[in-house]
């Protein structure tokens, strides 16, 4: 069962990176529309580029956030979680630095989760 859970969380943390790089795709967008069509002081305009950023970025977002969710529950347990669970998410954890404010934070916790993990792992203080 953990391995299926370890599973969903890296689905769903994949599923979020690719949000926030279609949203971080959309602000590039936005920003070329308003450089080519309109000056940034027309209303609609912003209006407009930032309702796309927002809706693209609203679900996929949110399933990262629950796919980080589960993998912290999963750490917290220590040895029960499948050790390619924590390959991969390591390797996410580096994916998810890389998306500045929000995917920076996010992927320095998952490191240091895994750290105390694995710390706890090597010391037997499994919670």
């Amino acid at each position: 069962m953990r391995s299926l859970f370890a599973a969903v969380s890296l689905f769903l943390q994949v599923v979020g990176l690719f949000g926030l790089a279609i949203a971080m795709l959309g602000v590039l967008k936005f920003v070329q529309i308003t450089a080519l069509y309109g000056s940034p002081d027309d209303p609609r305009l912003v209006a407009g580029g930032l309702a796309q950023i927002l809706t693209g970025l609203l679900v996929p977002g949110m399933c990262g956030f629950v796919g980080v969710l589960i993998a912290w529950l999963l750490l917290r347990k220590g040895t029960e979680s499948p050790g390619w669970f924590k390959q991969i998410l390591r390797v996410l954890a580096w994916v998810w630095i890389v998306l500045v404010p929000v995917g920076t934070a996010v992927g320095l916790l998952l490191l240091v989760w895994l750290r105390r993990s694995t710390a706890a792992e090597s010391t037997g203080d499994v919670d």
